[in-house]
């Protein structure tokens, strides 16, 4: 997330800059926006399972039972209907088969995930504890709402303490329009009372074009679109636009020589 503030802040400079607009603008936008929309909707559901509750002073060959534990919990306590998923426990892991299941974040879940946990150890107070746990989780074919994971591989960083959390995920997706991309996310994010903030990188590849996106700001609550934040598209030979939530669903977005247009997110009417 290092890029982060170097590309926002190249936002500013939008207004001054001699670039021919795209006539693409708009499906670059759309497309930068899936990718997003996908990587917070996976946000909205491992926010809510993968929350490693009194870890930190338990031993490192402890840490995988009790945290599966808790995974398995939350799932019976977020699925409308638990019957609809199968799971499988090995010391470490979990396999998650999920049959058109309704889950609290708003979301139908449909498809394999397999989730593996591996503590991670350090200092606290001159005394070893564990600092966070990572969950690797490898997707197959999971619809999850009105997009689809065809595959992903991510991998969450969630420390025992309030501090920001990490996630990363390389992932082949087709968006509600049945558009396939290819997509790279880097996110931090920190929760507060059924809601998050993120900050994220991206990177895109569809047919015809790659694309290069960051935000910062960004924040959700389980059931609904964002409602702040502000970001930096960019593409092809140094063509820019910059966007920015003005309401749930609703975004303003802004090119060069004083072009702006709005858009409105599907979920804005959920």
């Amino acid at each position: 997330m290092g890029a982060l503030r170097p590309a926002l802040s190249l936002a500013a400079i939008l207004a001054a800059c001699d670039l021919d607009v795209p006539a693409d603008d708009r499906p670059v936008t759309n497309q930068t926006l899936t990718a997003l929309d996908t990587d917070l909707a996976q946000l909205r559901v491992f926010d809510r399972i993968l929350r490693p509750v009194g870890l930190r002073d338990l031993a490192a060959d402890q840490v995988a039972d009790v945290a599966l534990a808790q995974v398995e919990d939350r799932l019976r306590q977020d699925l409308v209907d638990p019957d609809c998923l199968e799971l499988t426990r090995t010391a470490d892991s979990l396999s998650l088969r999920f049959t058109a299941c309704d889950h609290a974040a708003n979301h139908q879940l449909d498809g394999l995930v397999q989730l593996r946990v591996t503590p991670e150890t350090g200092d606290c107070d001159g005394s070893s504890c564990i600092v966070a746990v990572v969950y690797t989780l490898e997707i197959d074919a999971l619809k999850l709402g009105d997009v689809e994971l065809l595959v992903a591989d991510s991998t969450l960083r969630i420390p025992t303490d309030k501090s920001a959390r990490v996630h990363h995920s390389e992932a082949e997706l087709i968006g509600p329009d049945g558009e396939q991309l290819s997509a790279r996310s880097d996110s931090s994010w920190t929760s507060e009372l059924g809601c998050f903030t993120a900050d994220f990188g991206l990177e895109i590849a569809t047919d015809t074009r790659e694309i290069s996106a960051a935000g910062r700001g960004v924040h959700v609550c389980e059931a609904n679109c964002p409602d702040a934040g502000e970001g930096l598209i960019a593409w092809g030979a140094g063509s820019t636009l910059a966007w920015r939530y003005t309401g749930k669903g609703q975004l303003v977005v802004r090119g060069p020589k004083g072009r702006v247009f709005d858009l409105t997110r599907a979920c804005a009417n959920k």
